[in-house]
């Protein structure tokens, strides 16, 4: 199997490291006996990032660096939530520390900090079940599921279907 991967540089993204990844042989990852899992993950839909938003278009801001690795390309916005959204229809939620702490109900970590991510799951409760039965905390918000984990403090995985 051959990947192009572009990794971020530490010292240019305080957010955390960027990865991003083009498969150059997909006929050998892309097959059906390695897609189903026992969790039901079929999909990574988005990624959240808790920084400040003032100055959301200077080349220094996170939002910025993504759109430059990614991309990406604003989508919506309001006073404290960007959307970027890329040509695959891959999201990048930005959130101030006040829309992080709305949404997840938790204290905003450091920013900037990459804080979670939205997966899609064949069966969210088979996937939540299993989750707790390995020590993971989820809750659900609503319509919106969130599982933590102790072991990555800050970082929230939202369980769609």
């Amino acid at each position: 199997m051959r990947f192009r991967n572009v990794f971020s540089r530490d010292d240019r993204c305080p957010e955390g490291r960027i990865i991003v990844i083009k498969h150059q042989t997909p006929q050998f990852l892309w097959q059906p006996k390695y897609l189903h899992h026992p969790n039901g993950a079929v999909a990574l839909q988005a990624v959240f990032l808790c920084c400040n938003l003032q100055d959301h278009e200077q080349p220094a801001h996170p939002c910025a660096r993504i759109a430059a690795l990614t991309g990406a390309r604003q989508a919506a916005a309001s006073g404290d939530h960007l959307l970027l959204r890329d040509d695959i229809g891959f999201e990048y939620h930005v959130l101030s520390p006040k829309a992080f702490e709305r949404r997840f109900g938790a204290a905003a970590p450091a920013v900037p900090a990459f804080v979670g991510a939205a997966v899609r799951f064949t069966d969210r409760e088979r996937a939540a079940a299993l989750m707790r039965g390995n020590g993971v905390q989820v809750t659900g918000n609503g319509e919106e599921w969130y599982a933590r984990s102790a072991a990555i403090p800050g970082f929230f995985l939202t369980l769609t279907e």
